[in-house]
Formats: C-alpha cells, sequence, structure tokens
C-alpha cells in the first residue's frame, strides 16, 4: 500500500501549520484540517487525470521533479503574513493550470461552491504542498516516471470519500472508479529518447579480430617481398659476371651488329634490371591490398 498523501501532509504541517492555513484563509475554527485533506484530494484527483495518457504523466513528473520545494516544516512562517501567501498562492495558481489545464476554471468553481470562498486560495495553497511531498518521496524513493505513476494509483483509495461527483464531471471522469483508470489499465513507463537503430537502422556486431586473421597475410606478404628480393640480387651478380666491363655504348653497338631482328640477350638482362624501379610500387600496393583484408577491430597488442 502507497504512503497516504493526506496523512503526510496534516503530518508534515502538524497543528501549527493546520491553525495557520486556517487564520491565513479565513477558514470556520476547527475546520483546518478537514479543509486541507479536501484541498490535497482534489490536486491528487486532478493528478491521477492529468496522468491518464503518458505525455501527461511525463508532464506531471516534470512539474514535480523542477519546483521548488516547499520547507512544510516551516509552513506556518512561509504564510504568517499576506504578501508571503500570496506569494504561495501565485506558485499554485500556475501549478493548477498545469494539473487540471483547460478545466481549472470549472475545478475552482466547484471550490468555491463545496468549500466555500476561500476554496480558490486553498486549492492555490495545497497545490504546492502536494507537489512538496511528492517531490520528497521522489528522491528517498528514486522514483522515475513508472514509479511516479505507481505511487499516484496508490492514492486512489485514500480519496474515497474526499472526491464529490460535481469535481469528477469538472474534469470530465465518469466515476470514480474511473478516475485514473488508464493508469491502471495501461500503465506508464519512463519516457526514452529516440535510439540510434531506430534511425540509422540496427548496427552490425563486430566479431574480435583473431591472431591468425592479420598475421598469416603479412607473413604471406613478407616471403613475397623476400623472394623478389632475392631474385633481383640474383640478377644483378649474373649479370656483373657476363659483362663485368661492357659500357652502354659497346652493348647498344655490340646488340645492334650481332642481332638486328628481335630482342637480344642483352635487351633481355636490360629488362630484367628495368624491373627494379617497378618492383617496390608493386610491393607497396600488395601490402596495401593485405592490410585491407584485415578487418577493423581491437588489435591484440591493444
Amino acid at each position: 500500500m502507497a504512503d497516504n498523501v493526506l496523512d503526510m501532509a496534516t503530518g508534515q504541517l502538524g497543528s501549527g501549520g493546520i491553525d495557520a492555513l486556517t487564520k491565513a484563509l479565513n477558514l470556520p475554527a476547527g475546520q483546518g484540517e478537514a479543509a486541507l485533506c479536501s484541498g490535497v484530494a482534489y490536486i491528487l484527483a486532478g493528478m491521477l487525470n492529468r496522468a491518464s495518457s503518458k505525455t501527461g504523466m511525463g508532464y506531471l513528473f516534470n512539474l514535480i521533479s523542477e519546483s521548488e520545494a516547499l520547507d512544510l516544516s516551516k509552513f506556518a512562517t512561509a504564510i504568517s503574513s499576506p504578501e508571503k501567501l500570496k506569494s504561495i498562492t501565485d506558485i499554485g495558481e500556475k501549478m493548477l493550470e498545469k494539473i487540471f489545464s483547460s478545466r481549472k476554471k470549472e475545478v475552482l468553481e466547484v471550490a468555491a461552491n463545496n468549500l466555500g470562498k476561500e476554496g480558490g486560495d486553498l486549492l492555490s495553497v495545497s497545490a504546492p504542498i502536494v507537489t512538496s511531498l511528492m517531490q520528497s518521496q521522489a528522491k528517498v524513493q528514486k522514483m522515475d516516471v513508472s514509479d511516479l505513476a505507481s505511487f499516484l494509483i496508490g492514492q486512489r483509495e485514500h480519496l474515497q470519500g474526499y472526491i464529490p461527483d460535481n469535481l469528477l464531471q469538472a474534469i470530465d471522469v465518469p466515476d470514480f472508479g474511473k478516475l485514473g483508470d488508464a493508469l491502471v489499465t495501461h500503465g506508464h513507463a519512463k519516457p526514452q529518447e529516440p535510439r540510434a537503430t531506430a534511425i540509422q537502422g540496427p548496427e552490425e556486431k563486430r566479431k574480435p579480430v583473431s591472431f591468425s586473421s592479420w598475421f598469416f597475410p603479412l607473413l604471406l606478404v613478407l616471403v613475397v617481398l623476400y623472394a623478389l628480393n632475392m631474385c633481383m640480387l640474383k640478377g644483378k651478380k649474373e649479370n656483373s659476371v657476363s659483362n663485368p666491363s661492357m659500357t652502354s655504348q659497346e652493348a647498344s653497338f655490340m646488340e645492334s651488329a650481332s642481332q638486328p631482328v628481335g630482342d637480344s640477350p642483352l635487351r633481355k638482362r636490360k629488362r630484367k634490371r628495368n624491373w627494379a624501379p617497378i618492383t617496390f610500387p608493386v610491393i607497396c600496393v600488395i601490402i596495401s591490398r593485405a592490410f585491407q583484408t584485415i578487418p577493423t577491430g581491437n588489435s591484440p597488442c591493444g
């Protein structure tokens, strides 16, 4: 069973706070506690009705969590003068607009008819009292929107006998059993921010990178690089042994004189030597292609 906010209000204000409220609002003597309970019940009924939609529940959660809380232990001092009382009722009137929305005027008329001419001021004072009590509970119990909705639902059983039919009509509720019915039927979850998956689609789960997935391609590249280097060195040694002192002009003359048509052995050796400037870029391309095949992710060293 949820804590009874009606009992919490009378307990927090105490006899001193209730007497101060009676005096400040010119209530009949001895009627302060009953008037306070009625005012608190009206506010809770409005909150239950407001919370019937998820948007309204979120709006109500913001009102409770962001409002400046009253120090109810010093409530008598807070309304000890007309100026201080007006400061609180001004705050309360703004809260009534958020709680009852477009039904505020009808609710104030009901309060005046049922509670007397000071009924409107009573509601304006009761609203900050209720929000302060609920804010305190929300902080102590670390409530989110769903928790606060459950807390409100628990208050309904305590309101039996405090909510007149004309108030239910004013807030467009058919009967007491329907008050906060949407909260019970559907429940409310804490509003969530738009998820990245809803906008960008589901993100692919990256598999962890294994050692073999990058080591063996790299090893293969190094082997190819070593083989090419050895072939180049072997070709240079053979060329230096077969033609130790022949100049380029002599080689060209000998080639043109002996073999006018087709490729000579000397030209073939030249072509092999001409591979040297091309080999390094080709190796770079091979290495870059090999690294492109390595999947991204956490390296084994990182």
